[in-house]
């Protein structure tokens, strides 16, 4: 009915508004995660969080988030993705004319030895639905409407890998997601440092809930479900 669907609408804002409140937070911590994995030298974890910068350009610097995306790809040797990342860097018109053809005489310098082409495709490297900010201008009941369909991947703020099966922690102030094996034994929020509230022993799923006889994975919750 009408009735409902403006009760979903103004819940789906709701959801929305907590989702933007982090959005901040979210960008600089794996603009963050992203340069220490890097310099740990675990490069392909680090091109694949530089991966998830793209939906912070409004808040990032783009030239940053592509310049540091280009490096993670060469050094994983996802020439594809590096390749893209230039192409962007060339194309962005506040960059000035002799710093865009430096660029583009570095790509060219690459691409001459490696073809533009990825080893093999990851889910991180799709094309993401509404651009910047995981659908900014969409309304709130379409954003919702995608988290909840499973449309919108939900990412580990621990490691910055999309989330896969249940096993996961859910923090309970900032509502984001760990792999629980990405913690390496922690008990803090790598977010917001909130205390996490770890499953039990032989337990599964978010926030220490077991699958119980089940003998697939625990479905991913949705990423703001039970707020």
């Amino acid at each position: 009915t009408l009735a409902g669907l403006m009760t979903l609408e103004s819940a789906a804002a709701n959801e929305v508004g907590v989702d933007s409140a982090w959005r901040g937070a979210e960008a600089y911590h794996f603009w963050l995660l992203a340069h220490r994995q890097l310099y740990g030298g675990n490069v392909d974890l680090a091109m694949r969080t530089a991966l998830h910068l793209r939906e912070y350009e409004d808040l990032l610097d783009p030239v940053e988030i592509y310049s540091f995306l280009a490096l993670a790809a060469f050094y994983n040797q996802f020439f594809g993705q590096c390749s893209k990342a230039f192409i962007k860097l060339e194309s962005m018109p506040s960059i000035p004319a002799d710093k865009r053809e430096a660029f583009a005489d570095l790509a060219m310098s690459i691409f001459l030895k490696h073809p533009p082409a990825d080893p093999r495709a990851l889910r991180e490297t799709r094309t993401k639905k509404g651009g910047p900010g995981g659908g900014v201008g969409g309304s709130a009941l379409d954003a919702l409407l995608e988290d909840l369909g499973g449309g919108k991947e939900q990412v580990c703020v621990a490691s910055g890998r999309i989330v896969r099966d249940g096993n996961v922690v859910r923090c309970k102030t900032c509502k984001h997601l760990s792999i629980t094996h990405e913690l390496h034994g922690s008990s803090v929020c790598p977010l917001c440092h909130g205390t996490l509230e770890r499953p039990a022993v032989g337990g599964r799923g978010v926030g220490g809930g077991g699958v119980g006889g089940s003998s697939g994975k625990a479905p991913l919750p949705p990423m703001y479900g039970g707020y």
